[in-house]
């Protein structure tokens, strides 16, 4: 466990050894990155906080505060499978395995150019987490409450966004981007629209530049409004905490001067034992404790009860 005070040091000293990195790489960071990440680690488990203190790059700061595996680099982009030189390292990846979580109020609008009166050409930068609201940029929150409040129910350091994107009154034919802040607009998904045409479409799926002055970009080379709605998210799965049960004991005598080997019942199917507990009835026998059962010496003078029950656990789900 850590102390909230212990939680700020933490998160004074993570601001300091990286904020200047987080400044001087592509999306910058400045004071909206060191309020995200003191917001981390104020919420993070105990685990994934000291985790981060040990990130060899700013990037690795909230790979490590959401869950992610930074013990183990990814291997280097020259080893081709079928060379002979790529061995497997951890079973999945923090990059490539991700879980989709739609918004818990439904769509959330973050952005409408019509509620603004400016419709887009060239590029304009959007921001969706940690937001106290987005009336500037004509957004209105959750159709739940439409007060723009909750931040979309979108927790921090996001790795993409399920983006849906509805077009209205383009001067011409085009291409709309969206794309991750910090990158080229080339980079970005598309929407294709025609002049005077209503209604053009899309649902797409988004990098975010986690911990970034802006979240994402979008771009349109004609003029055009735009309304911008997020109704889902990935990040790295929740850690699930295993389901485990304690069996009844088997029970039986050892008599005095002997030892004996005694086991628990076996955990039914889908179930793997953890442990194993053990007990006796007299204060005089010595008992040792192994996963797959008890062994005790009887140097009392009587007959002892001997107790050996096993802790069964499986991670829950389908």
């Amino acid at each position: 466990m850590l102390s909230t005070a212990q939680r700020a040091a933490i998160a004074k000293d993570l601001v300091a050894k990286w904020q200047s990195a987080a400044d001087s790489r592509p999306g910058g960071g400045g004071s909206r990155w060191a309020r995200m990440l003191t917001k981390a680690v104020m919420a993070a488990g105990a685990e994934n906080v000291l985790k981060a203190t040990t990130a060899r790059s700013v990037d690795e700061v909230p790979l490590a505060l959401t869950g992610g595996d930074i013990a183990n680099p990814a291997p280097p982009e020259n080893q081709v499978a079928g060379s002979g030189s790529v061995a497997p390292q951890t079973l999945g990846s923090y990059y490539n395995d991700l879980v989709y979580t739609p918004l818990p109020y439904g769509r959330c609008r973050i952005a409408n150019s019509v509620v603004l009166g400016s419709p887009l050409v060239g590029t304009r930068n959007l921001y969706i987490e940690d937001a106290p609201n987005y009336t500037s940029q004509g957004g209105a929150g959750t159709y739940a409450n439409g007060t723009g409040s909750t931040n979309c129910g979108i927790n921090l350091y996001a790795a993409a966004y399920a983006v849906s994107v509805t077009l209205q009154s383009p001067a011409g034919a085009g291409a709309f981007k969206v794309f991750k802040y910090g990158t080229p607009y080339q980079t970005g998904n598309t929407v294709w629209m025609n002049a005077g045409s209503s209604g053009a479409s899309a649902d797409l799926i988004v990098s975010s530049c986690q911990g970034c002055a802006f979240d994402i970009s979008i771009y349109s080379g004609v003029s055009v409004h735009y309304l911008i709605d997020i109704v889902g998210y990935y990040m790295p799965p929740v850690r699930t905490a295993l389901s485990c049960y304690d069996t009844g004991a088997n029970v039986s005598q050892l008599g005095s001067g002997y030892s004996g080997y005694f086991p628990p019942p076996s955990c039914p199917g889908g179930y793997s034992r953890v442990s194993t507990n053990c007990w006796s009835s007299l204060a005089a026998v010595t008992l040792a404790q192994w996963t797959t059962g008890c062994i005790a010496y009887n140097f009392s003078g009587g007959t002892s009860d001997i107790g050996a029950s096993a802790r069964c656990c499986q991670v829950p789900g389908r």
